[in-house]
């Protein structure tokens, strides 16, 4: 079947090897997902929302009763085919300006981590990393970003909450994930702040991504990852951007329902650059039976 044709079938999408990133919400996706493109400034491909919109309804299709299954679809088998067929006719219309021959996709969503296993299923060649990021610095990146959008309101408290919901759905998907041996890993923030050239070398190994021009969206302006200077890549996660001092960004009132998800990611930190969601959720469960 020639491209053209795999792309009027919604083939063309699906039969690449896709790479995921994601995370929570300010945990640096777009930062990791510009480097594994190839060149950190180069533009990245759209956020693929729709595809997780997909997932989700594939997912809750698969939870209907056997009646209502069989009157739409007729077998599970049929749903996994339709909506096969549909994400991979959005993933055509993200790459409709990729040269063919791009055999590797970078794609990234954050919201992606409710629909972690929709994604797997309907992809069969997708693998996923997931980077987690210190609470007190999301917390604080969020709040920068209001600031900067002045119009939207902000409450310590509210958000402190919210994050707390959101961890539970990354280890919900942590947990997903735990037994896709080879199609997921995870790394954090800190590693990519400590050592930013062991961390790209973690990830090129167990991504199997050869790391060259062609896997940037926009080839010309793409550049070999690992000709960046030392010092390039480290002021892209350069600490004085990115890090805080716990202690001085917060009010009081969020600090206490934040310690407990701190706490469980300083044992993250244990842990190598890049580790496996099983080896993540080892960690965090450790950590709240005080091991």
């Amino acid at each position: 079947m020639t491209y053209a044709a795999r792309h009027e079938s919604g083939q063309a999408g699906t039969d690449r090897q896709i790479v995921l990133v994601s995370g929570l919400s300010r945990s640096g996706t777009t930062m990791l997902q510009r480097l594994l493109c190839g060149d950190p400034n180069s533009p990245a491909y759209p956020e693929c929302g729709p595809i997780s919109l997909i997932a989700s309804t594939y997912l809750r299709q698969l939870t209907a009763s056997a009646e209502v299954l069989g009157s739409y679809f007729e077998t599970v088998d049929r749903l996994k085919e339709i909506y096969r067929k549909q994400a991979g006719d959005v993933l055509n219309t993200l790459l409709r300006n990729s040269p063919p021959q791009i055999q590797t996709v970078i794609l990234k969503h954050p919201g992606a981590l409710a629909e972690i296993r929709g994604y797997l299923e309907l992809f069969e060649r997708l693998k996923i990393i997931v980077i987690i990021r210190s609470p007190t610095e999301i917390i604080e990146s969020r709040k920068a970003v209001a600031k900067r959008r002045s119009a939207m309101p902000w409450d310590d408290s509210a958000e402190a909450e919210r994050l707390k919901d959101a961890w539970k759905v990354l280890e919900r998907a942590l947990e997903a994930l735990r037994h896709c041996n080879g199609r997921a890993w995870v790394t954090t923030y800190s590693a990519a702040v400590n050592d930013p050239e062991k961390w790209m070398s973690m990830l090129t190994d167990s991504l199997e991504v050869e790391f060259s021009p062609e896997l940037a969206p926009n080839p010309p302006h793409a550049a070999r990852i690992f000709q960046t200077p030392k010092s390039s890549l480290a002021t892209i996660v350069s600490p004085s951007r990115t890090s805080a001092k716990p202690n001085s960004l917060c009010p009081h009132q969020i600090r206490t329902p934040l310690a407990q998800l701190e706490a469980e990611y300083s044992q993250l930190l244990r842990l190598p650059p890049v580790f496996s969601p099983e080896e993540a959720l080892l960690a965090l469960r450790n950590r709240r039976r005080g091991d």
